[in-house]
């Protein structure tokens, strides 16, 4: 079969599971906090792309037969995970019933300040200090997705206050985070991901128009603009980032991305590029494929998920703990390719992903069952973090939403995944053990933003 044909016959089944699932959250409104919504975009939005420009019949890449190859896994993966769901994981409600009984509660409304002060806190002031002590690193890095709990909680306050300029307010603040995560670390991909998470809360509690789908729509043209022109001057960028100049030589040089600013063009070449580069996830699995097929290296049979495990014991814990092998150097060890990754991992970040880990310990098998457990687990979390958000337990829907984010950030490599959601439920108990500083708390959170 034609590669172009197998990734178009590939692109339609994902894209029809995806838009059902989507659909059906919107058409039958269940409690959910779009955690599972989250997860499906942060999917496409490392496999979609690539997939979509090596169907265009002007674009031709010798990277079309791995993209094809691995893509289909994917595809596998989400349909699994669909089928788990939307159609398994209900059977299992009797069993998580008692985590679902909440008893009404007026909420507190300052917890959106509260949680994004600390956020910022942890992220930007503790972080650089803590950055050398084992295992303090993860923790304090966890203020990113505190943020994110406070900017859907902030969301869900103007929503339920019935206060749309604050929630304009809000959103305009989520769309931000991008420049700031690259004004800060040189990263536009944790600000991505951040505000996948508050869209996608956003969009399952109000309800979808011809305005909101328009909305959407400027959304991901504008995303696709801006990930080129970053694409095309993250060098510069990052040299000025990671060489600690101060912020006048920051905004100087963003100021310059912008001057020069480019929309998105599906006919420029070097924009295709760009999405083949860094938004094809898909490549490295189809090489992953291609080569273990050939008999170069076996399948690991589940030795880097058992590692995985190990690298979530903090190292203050157990300070000889040996180093996992994650990131670039599983992607080397798969494809064959670790010579030549490693040359390039100076100025990039380069991670494994949940569908190629999967894929290198049990194959297309792995993928399946792996993507399904997911689906359960998804489930599990989001419906009790979603009654305790209804109830006006914010708390309770921060102390399982959380959490949620370490299982569901996508682009991180399995041993990534479980140090990360370790480290957040760690966070979880200092927050439910600490009482939030006053001065953290808005005294007009009632009527303010």
């Amino acid at each position: 079969m034609d590669n172009k044909f197998s990734l178009l016959v590939s692109l339609i089944i994902f894209v029809s599971v995806t838009s059902y699932f989507i659909l059906s959250q919107w058409r039958h409104p269940k409690p959910t906090t779009g955690l599972p919504l989250a997860l499906i975009l942060l999917t496409a939005l490392e496999h979609l792309p690539g997939t979509f420009i090596h169907v265009l019949p002007w674009y031709s890449n010798e990277d079309t037969y791995h993209t094809s190859l691995g893509f289909q896994e994917t595809t596998y993966g989400m349909l699994a995970f669909a089928i788990s769901f939307v159609i398994i994981s209900p059977k299992f409600r009797g069993l998580i019933r008692p985590w679902l009984k909440v008893r009404p509660r007026i909420p507190d409304w300052t917890l959106p300040q509260a949680y994004c002060y600390m956020g910022l806190i942890l992220t930007y002031l503790l972080l650089p200090v803590f950055w050398v002590i084992p295992s303090f690193q993860s923790l304090t890095s966890s203020g990113t997705w505190l943020i994110v709990v406070g900017l859907c909680l902030g969301c869900w306050r103007a929503y339920l206050l019935k206060q749309p300029q604050n929630f304009r307010l809000w959103l305009l603040i989520t769309l931000c985070l991008p420049l700031l995560t690259v004004a800060t670390g040189g990263y536009a991909s944790y600000g991505s991901m951040m505000v996948v998470f508050t869209l996608s809360f956003v969009l399952v509690f109000s309800r979808p128009n011809c305005k909101t789908i328009l909305t959407i729509v400027l959304v991901g043209l504008l995303g696709s603009s801006f990930f080129v022109n970053y694409y095309r001057d993250r060098g510069e960028i990052r040299g000025v980032v990671w060489g600690n100049q101060g912020w006048g030589s920051r905004i100087d040089v963003l100021s310059d991305t912008f001057a020069n600013f480019e929309f998105f063009d599906i006919t420029n070449p070097q924009h295709l590029q760009a999405i083949n580069d860094r938004l094809n996830q898909n490549i490295l699995v189809g090489e992953a494929i291609e080569y273990m097929g050939s008999g170069n290296i076996p399948f690991a049979q589940g030795e880097t998920i058992t590692s995985s495990f190990l690298a979530a014991i903090p190292r203050i814990i157990w300070r000889d703990k040996p180093s996992y092998i994650g990131g670039w150097n599983l992607v080397g060890k798969y494809t064959g390719k670790a010579g030549e990754l490693a040359q390039t991992t100076s100025n990039t970040s380069i991670a494994a992903g949940l569908t190629f880990e999967l894929y290198v310990n049990y194959g297309t098998v792995g993928v399946i069952i792996g993507f399904f457990i997911l689906g359960l687990i998804t489930k599990i979390i989001d419906l009790v973090a979603s009654y305790r958000l209804l109830s006006g337990d914010w708390q309770g829907f921060m102390s399982w939403y959380l959490p949620g984010i370490g299982i569901i950030k996508y682009q991180a490599d399995m041993a990534e995944l479980i140090s990360n959601t370790s480290a957040l439920i760690v966070l979880v108990f200092i927050l439910n053990r600490v009482r939030i500083p006053q001065f953290m708390k808005g005294k007009n959170a009632r009527v303010g933003v």
